[in-house]
């Protein structure tokens, strides 16, 4: 494990701490372990949680299991054929109604085998948004002399706003953690140090966004000027906010961006449940958003589209500004411009207002095209 996973190199040089033990030679150990998160003082729920063998199973009486309330799928895995069996078996546990799943490694071969397994939380595992969705687990631990687990949690990415930093730094953490399939059935022992088993995987898979594609992960706020840092970014696809249409990115400020005008757009979404979506345009070029320039509009599970809808005030300035959108299905999350949301995603575009055309019979016609630090 130690060189699978490592902070600052391999054996001696590995500063990462990742391992319990027990601690009596050849003793027998339980414990409960309870995990919450914060992200910016709101509760977050984790997504998941991650078991591996420590150092390398025993196959004379050494084992370990923990169980959860969620689905258990070995992702990782490392082998040594003809070593002999490394054996793991998953079984349901009823505590108080609630079905858990039990993962136990019951066998290694103490012969550099080992492997890792992700668990993804079922709804009935969190707490209330008092407790901070805490969760827990109970693990067992039994070693012949010494031995080790490993133990972690899949925190979820979040995806940030990437106007320029006057308008604050909203985040909408990613949900739709999915395992792909282990192939180990409950009750049915399995031996994975062989030739033919195939481990799973870990996909991030979100499911609810704005436009036609998910949202990359952004590892802190994209603050740019043409609201372009987070399709710059090189981590992630170039074209992935394409929620704002077209048509809207360039505007005549007399024929589009009048005041008293009314504004009607078409936002595209991919939603597998009933949200919301709300934006704001800066109108008065302030470098805010504001309650006043807010505009919302529900996400139906099952449709693409859903139109916000604004009047452009009295106040409007004919300068080129900005459009943030947020999409989530609890709209208390994203009524705020700048707040945590648990899912969903959020855009920000930059709209050019097009100035009027100045004609002079000695030049050609030219239209002025102001930006925001104009």
């Amino acid at each position: 494990m130690d060189d699978m996973y490592n902070i600052g190199g391999t054996g001696t040089d590995n500063q990462l701490v990742n391992g319990i033990q027990n601690g009596v030679y050849g003793g027998t150990v339980s414990f409960k372990v309870t995990c919450e998160a914060t992200l910016d003082g709101q509760p977050v729920r984790l997504a998941g949680l991650v078991l591996g063998d420590g150092e390398s199973l025993d196959g004379d009486g050494e084992y370990f299991h923990v169980t959860a309330d969620g689905k258990w799928t070995i992702v990782e895995l490392q082998k040594n054929i003809d070593e002999g069996p490394y054996q793991i078996l998953k079984s349901n546990v009823n505590e108080a109604g609630i079905i858990k799943q039990n993962i136990r490694f019951v066998k290694g071969n103490d012969r550099n085998t080992a492997a890792v397994s992700f668990l993804t939380f079922d709804g009935t595992a969190y707490g209330t948004f008092s407790d901070n969705y805490e969760v827990s687990f109970d693990v067992t631990l039994k070693g012949t002399g010494i031995t080790a687990l490993v133990l972690g949690l899949i925190t979820i990415n979040a995806d940030s706003g990437d106007a320029p930093e006057s308008y604050g730094a909203p985040l909408h953490l990613f949900e739709g953690t999915i395992l792909t399939d282990d192939g180990i059935d409950v009750d049915d022992i399995i031996d994975l140090n062989t030739e033919d088993y195939e481990e799973g995987a870990l996909i991030q898979s979100p499911s609810n966004f704005l436009g036609t594609t998910g949202p990359d992960a952004d590892n802190g706020p994209q603050f740019s000027e043409d609201a372009l840092g987070d399709d710059n970014n090189p981590d992630g696809p170039s074209t992935e906010e394409d929620a704002w249409p077209v048509e809207h990115k360039r505007w005549s400020y007399n024929a589009t961006y009048k005041p008293g005008k009314m504004l009607s757009i078409d936002i595209p979404y991919n939603g597998l449940a009933d949200a919301h979506i709300v934006g704001w345009i800066d109108f008065n070029w302030n470098g805010e958003f504001e309650e006043s320039e807010r505009a919302k509009a529900v996400a139906s599970a099952g449709t693409n589209s859903a139109t916000l809808t604004w009047i452009i005030p009295e106040d409007r300035i004919a300068k080129s500004t900005y459009v943030r959108l947020r999409y989530a299905v609890n709209e208390d999350e994203i009524l705020s411009p700048t707040t945590v949301a648990s899912g969903g995603e959020v855009e920000d575009h930059f709209i050019y207002i097009l100035g009027p055309a100045t004609t002079n019979p000695m030049l050609p016609s030219k239209v002025k095209q102001p930006t925001k630090s104009q």
